[in-house]
């Protein structure tokens, strides 16, 4: 949870931050140099502080083939093709959402009452972070107390199971609707839209943090840091190149 909820302050506050940078006067290019000091400097620390006996390479060629055979689990595969189009979304929704709010900042400026664009911004992108803050530990608590049948159990029913599942989906379900809200009102409420992206950080950047845990409960015991690795490694392939994507159908097909 912890990871997830560094991961999501990092993403969600870079969002705000670039638009500060680019819409103010010492031009766009000061984005990248943050990359370059972290680089130049977080690096070197991280090679000096870390081991430099991590194993011989037999044993990691071992387990790069057992988490390879993990994907012949058919829960496995399923939560990692999961996390990989959930991962493919956020990735290509924070890379996108600030062009997004600058097409109806700009079309439609009486929706935001009159604010800059750089203070849009850094308003949606705190109510975003703080529903996040807020929610993923909250649900993550939810589903644990109702597969032990503890606390909220009491109010939800008996213990189930499948709670991780039903959370997880319910909450698949309500990101998607709030998704969709957000489109539908970017030109006509500014106010729905801060709801809508509330309800997404609330509610959808839950599903990363119940389906790590899923994973972690379907995996073997020995395997579940190749586990966990390997389908890190598979979202990233995929979620990457995702807004690339996004930007060429856009222009193909929209422009």
């Amino acid at each position: 949870m912890l990871i997830t909820m560094t991961e999501l302050v990092g993403n969600i506050s870079a969002v705000s931050l670039s638009s500060l940078i680019v819409s103010s006067e010492v031009g766009w290019q000061l984005v990248f140099w943050p990359l370059v000091i972290i680089g130049v400097v977080v690096t070197p620390i991280l090679l000096c502080i870390l081991p430099t006996d991590l194993g011989c390479s037999t044993y990691v060629k071992r387990n790069v083939f057992d988490a390879l055979k993990l994907l012949k689990v058919k829960s496995y595969l399923f939560l990692t093709n999961a996390a990989v189009f959930s991962g493919w979304y956020f990735k290509v929704w924070l890379f996108w959402m600030p062009t997004f709010v600058l097409s109806a900042w700009t079309n439609s400026p009486q929706v935001f009452f009159g604010l800059p664009y750089s203070v849009v911004m850094t308003i949606t992108s705190l109510v975003e972070l703080v529903a996040s803050l807020f929610g993923l530990p909250l649900w993550l608590w939810i589903a644990q107390s109702w597969q032990s049948g503890k606390s909220c159990c009491k109010i939800i029913g008996a213990a189930a199971a499948a709670a991780f599942p039903i959370v997880a989906v319910a909450n698949s379900i309500c990101l998607a609707i709030s998704s969709l809200v957000t489109i539908w009102a970017s030109d006509r409420s500014y106010i729905v839209v801060l709801i809508a992206v509330f309800m997404e950080g609330f509610m959808g950047f839950s599903v990363i943090s119940l389906n790590t845990q899923m994973t972690l409960s379907v995996s073997d015991a020995r395997r579940r840091a190749s586990a966990l690795s390997l389908q890190r490694l598979l979202l990233n392939v995929v979620s990457i190149p995702g807004p690339q994507i996004i930007g060429v159908v856009r222009y193909l097909f929209f422009y």
